[in-house]
């Protein structure tokens, strides 16, 4: 699979740079398909962003408000499709192409609030400014609570999941905001309405907003998804929003979603190898049983060898049932190289997880 950074390559430059030149005349179009391409090929995905960012304040004429109004002309009608369905197809200023966009905004356009507004209003409906916006809260506060609360009813939902995307105490890749971290409430109420959403996009970006709050404040976090109801928009919420906590086998979570103690399970548990390589998987074989049908949540923990000999654990979902009283399937866990985490060679250990209750640990040796 190609690298996501390759999004931004020579034809994609030259597509931005003649969209811009059609609206904006005085655009030195060649200049900044030069600024940007002497060094695009070294850098990575968010280098990229800026450097096209900083290319576009260089080439453009030195009127902010006058650059934006001409961006905007060269958007297409606002979209509906989820980001990450588009395919990076050149036909419009869409999808990705629009994040030097909003990197242009954040970098150029903090002092000119309302151009500014109006700029992430219009961007984040064929992309996302959740990243850009997070720099407008920091300055400007409560002025940003007030516009996002009225945003809350947009009929576009790109705008609507900006709320609560853009808002995220804990947003991946965003930077780290004062003002939504010190009064959690604050947030709670900004995004409760959105919960019943037409959109699984806003409505999935609620749940992650909550998780974020599930790690920093559980009380209030149960609090809120406790008062919940119970329709469909609001369950996918509760469940989805509680993946941290059941993963860490929160009594309170367990409960609320249905997942009890079991009565005299009978767990065998086994593994096909003791040895195997980086790369290579490991195959478990794996039958619980236990005295009466209930809903039954079971998971795996991989105690990861550190570098300094210590262990990391992570939880996986193995089967999720309602109303069972056996469970019996073989599996082949995965070691491959991947770059999120890295590898160290020894022992290993793994442990199953059945509603919340830890089975002894099976032992096995990762050889680099």
């Amino acid at each position: 699979m190609e690298p996501f950074k390759n999004i931004y390559n020579k034809k994609s430059i030259a597509f931005i740079a003649d969209s811009i030149k059609r609206q904006c005349p005085s655009f030195q179009d060649k200049k900044f398909k030069k600024y940007v391409l002497k060094d695009l090929e070294k850098l990575e995905l968010k280098q990229r962003v800026n450097l096209i960012a900083e290319a576009l304040h260089e080439t453009m004429p030195y009127d902010y408000k006058k650059n934006i109004e001409k961006l905007i002309k060269t958007l297409p009608s606002p979209q509906e499709h989820l980001d990450h369905e588009w395919q990076g197809e050149l036909k419009s200023m869409s999808g990705f192409l629009i994040w030097p966009y909003c990197t242009y905004v954040e970098k150029y356009g903090l002092e000119e609030f309302e151009t500014s507004l109006e700029a992430m209003l219009e961007f984040t409906q064929r992309f996302s400014a959740e990243f850009v916006i997070r720099h407008f809260i920091n300055k400007y506060e409560s002025k940003m609570f007030d516009h996002l609360k009225t945003w809350k009813k947009h009929p576009n939902h790109h705008v609507r999941r900006l709320v609560s995307e853009g808002t995220r105490p804990r947003l991946p890749w965003g930077i780290s905001v004062p003002y939504l971290k010190e009064n959690l409430s604050r947030n709670i109420q900004l995004i409760k309405s959105l919960r019943k959403d037409p959109s699984l996009y806003v409505r999935r970006s609620v749940a992650n907003h909550l998780n974020d709050i599930s790690h920093m404040d559980p009380e209030l976090f149960f609090e809120t998804i406790e008062s919940f109801g119970t329709t469909p928009e609001e369950n996918y919420i509760k469940r989805h929003s509680s993946r941290t906590m059941l993963k860490k086998a929160h009594p309170r979570a367990l409960k609320l979603h249905g997942y009890f103690p079991v009565s005299r399970p009978k767990i065998s548990f086994k593994l096909s190898e003791s040895k195997i390589k980086e790369g290579d998987s490991l195959p478990i074989k794996v039958k619980v049983q236990v005295e009466k049908k209930q809903n039954l949540l079971l998971e795996y923990i991989i105690y990861y060898k550190k570098a300094n000999n210590d262990y990391s654990e992570k939880v996986f979902r193995l089967r999720d049932v309602k109303d069972q009283n056996i469970l019996e399937f073989e599996k082949n866990i995965s070691f491959k190289k991947v770059s999120t985490r890295k590898h160290y060679p020894g022992i290993h250990y793994i442990q199953l997880q059945l509603n919340g209750v830890r089975f002894p640990k099976k032992k096995f040796e990762l050889l680099i």
